[in-house]
């Protein structure tokens, strides 16, 4: 009676179920060891492989930062700088920058060869480079130019001149009639009457120019004013007269600038900015 009750069919198919679910949880405990470790064998490929794309493209840039690159960039630096210096050479123009015992860039009031002004206390000459400037527009409306602002400007030494002057330093501006002559002939012919009416005329050097005008000749010269009232030597003075041709007129603008031979060198530098800034109008 118990036996038969013990192996009744409901029995066995619990236990065929139970035996079921043992080897199907016994199959999965084994399966998921290799389920598992196929994705740890995948994971350090991608792993290795995932990192390498943003190393790769860095390392290269990496070597060139390192190379020719950087020293190529900066190599040309110094060319632009290089422009830098070469730009500074505006000024000149005006006269600016003379180096000692020479003429300054473009000058036609300079000689060169100049020595250097000795020591003074003049404030003028401490102040050369500094000077503000006003513009003098001709009363017969044919030119303009810049005048030294503070410097006394009137009538000249000649007939129709105007001057701007500061004690014993002067500019005179004069517009004559070429009657067809060129102004190297203009700067002869005034050389050539100096030498006989000028105490110690000597003539420095004749030659031509470049100013905002146009083509200029310049006749600068040495020549005495006088005598020191304490030494009793002569008053040395240079002189350059510049001749400014009007195109298309026999017109000539003859602009002569005066100083004390000892500081000329440095007041040629305002006498630059003076005659570089004629033109006709």
């Amino acid at each position: 009676m118990l036996q038969k009750r013990f192996f009744t069919p409901d029995l066995a198919l619990v236990l065929l179920a139970a035996f079921a679910l043992f080897a199907f949880t016994a199959c999965g405990k084994t399966a998921a060891p290799q389920a598992a470790s196929k994705p740890a064998a995948v994971n350090p490929s991608v792993a290795s492989q995932s990192p390498a794309p943003p190393v790769a493209p860095s390392s290269p840039p990496a070597a060139q930062n390192g190379s020719s690159s950087p020293s190529t960039s900066q190599s040309t630096a110094p060319g632009v700088d290089s422009v830098k210096p070469g730009s500074e050479g505006a000024p000149g123009a005006e006269g600016a920058g003379r180096p000692e015992g020479g003429a300054s860039v473009a000058s036609v009031t300079d000689p060169g060869g100049l020595p250097p002004s000795p020591a003074t206390n003049d404030p003028l000459l401490a102040q050369i480079g500094e000077e503000k400037m006003v513009v003098y527009r001709d009363s017969q409306n044919r030119y303009q130019v810049l005048f030294v602002n503070g410097w006394v400007t009137g009538t000249g030494d000649v007939v129709g001149s105007v001057k701007s002057s500061n004690q014993d330093r002067s500019v005179q501006i004069v517009v004559v009639s070429g009657a067809g002559k060129s102004a190297m002939a203009l700067a002869a012919a005034d050389e050539a009457g100096l030498k006989t009416s000028t105490p110690g005329y000597q003539t420095i050097v004749i030659k031509p120019g470049q100013t905002l005008a146009g083509q200029v000749v310049s006749l600068i010269y040495r020549y005495q004013a006088g005598q020191n009232p304490v030494t009793g030597k002569p008053l040395e003075f240079i002189a350059a007269r510049v001749y400014i041709p009007r195109a298309g007129s026999s017109d000539v603008a003859v602009i002569t600038t005066t100083g004390p031979a000892a500081f000329y060198g440095d007041l040629s530098e305002i006498f630059d900015r003076v005659v570089s800034s004629f033109k006709w109008i």
